[in-house]
């Protein structure tokens, strides 16, 4: 993990499945946090410089680690989940057995226990294990020559420097689709199961930054990606969404207007509390 910044408030950082480094993936967006709180950026197992580990991908043994690194980081808490795509499920959980470390949550176009029955979709196909034989074999090195850009983040609004993206290049040489990424992905099914029938206290500030739905053909039913969120919020007073014309990796291009977001919600929220 990394931690930078000062301020009243700790954001942990959560990443999305199978993101190449998120200490460099969310590295714009923690920068701006960072001008106003202090920011711990999570490397799970299988992830950035974190090992590879033989410990089943299950929801509680994730859970158990980010609560173990949180202990050791020396960073009191409670801190602000803010979690991306996959690891909204695991915010979740971690909420509800642990509350006492969370004191708000904020997710970044993150999956909900609910998303795909919502949607009526179904569980992605399991990748197949052999998937890790790319790392193995060198052949994620050999597609990265054929093209630089696979497994880093997108730069099309130069928000990253080309140190910062070699940097994933390298890394992504050494884990990209490792055993605990396809462990994980392969998990889902599970991951949903455990937590479907969770939810957010109406006490627990939240704030769901999602997609605007533009790139997406319009719903019979109506149902967009702001719709779903809302079926999590219970108090509008502290809860409520927040949508951008971006990409499921919102924080490659709206790092600052995400940042200002947050910082908008946190001084709103506890303020207020603090009257």
């Amino acid at each position: 993990m990394q931690i930078q910044g000062e301020g009243e408030h700790t954001i942990v950082l959560l990443p999305g499945l199978g993101t190449t480094s998120p200490i460099y993936d969310f590295a714009p967006l923690a920068d701006e946090l960072a001008k106003n709180n202090r920011v711990i950026t999570y490397e799970p197992f299988g992830y950035g410089y974190s090992d590879i580990t033989d410990k089943s991908r299950t929801i509680e043994n994730e859970c158990e680690e980010l609560k173990q690194a949180l202990d050791a980081s020396g960073v009191e808490g409670p801190y602000i989940f803010m979690a991306h795509s996959v690891y909204g499920l695991d915010s979740i959980y971690f909420a509800n057995k642990y509350p006492e470390y969370v004191e708000a949550v904020v997710g970044i176009d993150c999956t909900m226990p609910t998303m795909l029955s919502y949607f009526g979709e179904e569980v992605p196909a399991d990748m197949p294990m052999a998937m890790d034989l790319m790392r193995i074999t060198g052949l994620t090195r050999l597609l990265q020559m054929m093209d630089e850009n696979q497994f880093v983040s997108d730069n099309s609004s130069n928000l990253y420097s080309e140190e910062n993206l070699q940097e994933q290049r390298i890394i992504s040489a050494r884990i990209e689709a490792n055993k605990n990424v396809i462990e994980q992905y392969n998990d889902l099914d599970n991951k949903i199961k455990a937590t479907f029938d969770l939810k957010y206290t109406d006490s627990m500030p939240i704030l769901f930054f999602t997609t605007n739905d533009a790139d997406k053909e319009q719903r019979d039913d109506g149902k967009t990606s702001k719709s779903l969120y809302e079926t999590y919020i219970t108090n509008p007073d502290i809860q409520s969404v927040i949508t951008y014309d971006a990409s499921h990796y919102m924080h490659w291009t709206k790092a600052k207007e995400m940042s200002d977001d947050v910082n908008d919600f946190v001084k709103e929220v506890f303020n207020d509390r603090n009257k």
